[in-house]
């Protein structure tokens, strides 16, 4: 449903309502930049407005002193635009293929400022004098029952944080997994999402990077796995969080080509993923893992926004599902909805972008938005 960027400027549509040419230059958007917006503008309730406003001014500022230029392609631009750094062409005349004279936003990617502490890595979680501490482990294999995948955002400072994530995760665990908790603590796959897929753009010319990316964790999934004969009295327990659905999808697909068929001294866990579950299960039960998919947990509007991504088709084979009783025929008929946009109205507003002024951007993200709200998952 959503494919790669366009490269025909004439696929875009107007960014909002106010971009249109009244004032400044007139500012257009990829339509396939949905997802990510989601995630990077419409998940920060606190900041949004804010995004979207330094957005809006790209009418006025695109291609000014405050934007980077890009050296081999002199109307190609970055700005940072509040929780997102935004790539954009600045047209001054009509070329082929395009609106005309404008802005046409072909990329947003999350601002990162740097991190607060340690970077992504492998870490042991342990509930120290009341608090959690972390260690960071060499090894690739699971130390502990519990391993967690995810990190921590602050988009107010625009820094992933290690000490949060531990904390927040940490406090999570005691409450959901107690039964499973022991003195052991639990293993944690810090995840910052730039090291996910590279979507992150670090503002500073100094990035940290780490050890972090699918290929350890398809490691660790791996050399686990081979540890065991037989029957044991429990798989190893992965909470997957946020992003960390992305990393684990990505690590899925280094398993597949190494020609691994099992993980089933794996489960899987997952709160407001990232990414469509209806595709992972599939992949998840092929690989023989265990998948507490009753305990989906789809809190954010971007996690419940990913879940219509996929193609309707993807659902055959879960209707006898009982873990997928209560969901699957939302998600249809949010994948019904959201295809019938992107596939064939779209392409309507963008050919013919003046006669649908009001159908921006902006617009169809509010309405996603309202739609998933009241889809209940």
């Amino acid at each position: 449903m959503f494919g790669k960027l366009s490269e025909n400027l004439q696929k875009f549509i107007y960014f909002d309502g106010s971009t249109q040419g009244q004032s400044g230059k007139k500012v257009f958007i990829d339509p396939m930049l949905l997802p990510k917006y989601m995630d990077y503008v419409e998940n920060f309730a606190n900041t949004r407005e804010t995004t979207i406003a330094a957005i809006k001014q790209l009418s006025a500022t695109a291609g000014s002193v405050t934007s980077s230029k890009n050296l081999q392609t002199a109307h190609l631009h970055r700005s940072h635009c509040g929780t997102v750094v935004v790539t954009y062409l600045v047209l001054q005349d009509k070329i082929e293929n395009s609106h005309g004279p404008g802005v046409y936003i072909t990329d947003v990617a999350q601002a990162v400022m740097g991190e607060s502490e340690q970077g992504p890595g492998f870490y042991r979680i342990n509930n120290v004098d009341e608090g959690w501490r972390s260690k960071e482990l060499e090894t690739d294999t699971m130390p502990t029952l519990i391993g967690t995948i995810g990190s921590v955002y602050n988009n107010d400072t625009a820094h992933y944080s290690l000490k949060s994530t531990q904390n927040k995760i940490g406090d999570f665990l005691d409450r959901r997994a107690a039964k499973h908790m022991t003195g052991e603590g639990f293993a944690l796959y810090y995840s910052p999402s730039y090291t996910v897929d590279g979507y992150g753009t670090w503002l500073p010319s100094k990035q940290q990077t780490g050890s972090a990316g699918p290929d350890r964790l398809a490691n660790i999934l791996i050399n686990t796995q081979k540890q065991y004969w037989g029957d044991i009295d429990s798989p190893h327990l992965w909470y997957v969080f946020g992003d960390g659905a992305t990393l684990l999808s990505k690590a899925l697909d280094v398993v597949e080509r190494r020609g691994i068929k099992q993980l089933n001294y794996h489960s899987f866990e997952f709160i407001d993923p990232t990414v469509n579950m209806v595709k992972e299960a599939k992949r998840l039960e092929s690989l023989g893992s265990v998948s507490r998919y009753k305990n989906l947990d789809f809190i954010s509007t971007r996690a419940r926004f990913h879940q219509f991504t996929g193609p309707a088709s993807a659902t055959t084979g879960l209707e006898k599902s009982s873990a997928w009783e209560k969901s699957l025929a939302t998600i249809k008929a949010g994948q019904n909805q959201l295809q019938n946009v992107v596939e064939s109205k779209l392409p309507i507003v963008s050919a013919n972008i003046d006669a649908y002024r009001e159908l921006t951007f902006t617009a169809l993200t509010k309405k996603f938005v309202s739609m998933t709200t009241q889809w209940n998952l």
